[in-house]
């Protein structure tokens, strides 16, 4: 009788039964979807849960929420920009990320070293003069001089090291830009992923907050007409305050993830496809951080070899002329000279920079060693990782059918007056937990498959 007092209110209201009280049989008849739509319609919060069994079809979970007396209010926004991309939000990041001055380095470095290597010469040449005169001692009037241009030849040998040398400083430099795309996708990855995951649980939240809100308003006009008793209502508005301060909590995070989106792309936007495909037939090889060991590697091996060969030194042309006269009076004699000046022994491998040279590629060689163990490792522990992920999805989607299957049930208990108003709110939060639960999990998961490429050396 309960029940059919309480539809009786309800469809008055709505006004979709005329009051006559010749009609109590179809009242009965109605009571638990009139209850229903007492408690859950009303036009401000409609949830629409439908569950898989054998009679039945599925559908999805629908919340529309209208607006509920909590402003949501996160600070600075960042709007969502169809016509953005992820790989132009990457390329934007990395002109402002100070780790571009190094590539620049490294890219003026290469220039420099492919110029020395087409050098014709092994150094720098140089000019000379001497004077020969008498006047100190007996002054007949003898003079010379001697002009000539001196020429560092190269030893044969050296000039493919340095050309080694110029090509691997190349190919860093290209494998050192990649390795900073990478570097910069992998921040802006996380910084969306969180901002991403941030919005959601915000959404989550404040509708969480405004279905309990209207739940509990509907609630109230219950308690005024006698039908329920006051303190089931303070308990639902109990847990309307747990959800605003959870609304609270959930905006001030989504507020950290918009400054960092800003402190390391620079824009108030974000792309609005942000989910990646995953990686598939990716050699290792072709990661950015091993290519660019690799070359390092080339580079150190070629610096010892030039060390090496220029350990005996380089030998000297010279070509220049020779003018002289014997006494005062006497004509000039001119002469063409020419000399070859050849270096003898080594250079001690200390002052020479052999010995560095070859600790520096044991160093790139350990280093190149490490950062291929590092990534495997990272490979590995990310296809797991995303194997769970994707168990995790398929767990919540059968959970979240379990749990509207469950608030179902518990609905309909309700409106005949057989479940009380603690289990009926239990049921709601339960089955408003398990469907945010399957998109929180499918974010992750998307999350997750941008890990896996980040990984694998994908710059989108």
């Amino acid at each position: 009788m309960r029940s059919y007092r309480r539809a009786r209110y309800v469809l008055r209201r709505v006004g979709t039964v005329p009051e006559n009280p010749h009609r109590i049989a179809w009242m009965k008849l109605a009571s638990p979807i009139a209850l229903l739509i007492a408690l859950i319609g009303g036009g401000v919060v409609h949830a629409q849960f439908a569950v898989e069994s054998t009679d039945r079809a599925v559908s999805v979970v629908e919340v529309e929420a209208g607006s509920g007396e909590l402003a949501h209010h996160d600070g600075v926004r960042v709007r969502v920009d169809s016509q953005l991309t992820l790989a132009e939000v990457v390329r934007l990041a990395g002109e402002r990320d100070p780790g571009r001055v190094e590539v620049e380095a490294r890219q003026a470095q290469g220039e420099a070293l492919q110029r020395a290597s087409r050098r014709w010469l092994a150094g720098a040449p140089s000019v000379f003069g001497i004077v020969v005169d008498d006047s100190v001692d007996n002054d007949d009037g003898y003079r010379q001089w001697d002009t000539g241009l001196q020429l560092p030849l190269w030893v044969p040998g050296q000039v493919a090291p340095r050309r080694r040398i110029a090509e691997a400083a190349g190919e860093a430099a290209v494998d050192a830009n990649a390795v900073h795309a990478l570097e910069v996708a992998g921040l802006v990855r996380a910084a969306l992923g969180s901002l991403v995951l941030g919005e959601a649980r915000r959404d989550r939240t404040h509708l969480d907050h405004d279905a309990e809100l209207a739940f509990a308003d509907r609630l109230e006009q219950a308690v005024e007409m006698g039908e329920v008793a006051e303190r089931e209502l303070l308990l639902v508005r109990g847990g309307v305050l747990e959800r605003e301060l959870a609304c609270f909590e959930a905006s001030e995070a989504l507020a950290r993830a918009h400054a960092n989106w800003g402190l390391i792309t620079g824009l108030d936007r974000r792309p609005a496809v942000w989910r990646e495909p995953p990686a598939r037939g990716r050699s290792f090889e072709e990661h950015p951080q091993i290519r660019l060991a690799r070359a390092e590697i080339e580079q150190a091996e070629a610096t010892v070899e030039r060390i090496e060969r220029a350990n005996w030194g380089n030998p000297s042309l010279t070509l220049g002329s020779q003018h002289e006269r014997t006494s005062r009076g006497v004509d000039w004699d001119h002469r063409f000279v020419a000399g070859l000046q050849i270096p003898l022994g080594r250079a001690d491998p200390v002052s020479s920079g052999a010995i560095s040279a070859r600790r520096d590629l044991a160093e790139a060689r350990r280093s190149a060693g490490q950062i291929e163990r590092t990534l495997r490792a990272l490979q590995q522990q990310n296809d797991h990782r995303l194997e769970l992920a994707r168990r995790r999805v398929e767990n919540t989607a059968r959970h979240r059918l379990l749990a509207t299957h469950h608030l179902d049930l518990v609905e309909r208990g309700f409106a005949l007056g057989e479940v009380d108003l603690p289990a009926l709110m239990e049921a709601r939060s339960e089955a408003r937990g398990a469907l945010w639960a399957e998109r929180e999990a499918e974010i992750v998961r998307d999350i997750l498959i941008g890990e896996v490429n980040q990984a694998l050396g994908v710059i989108p």
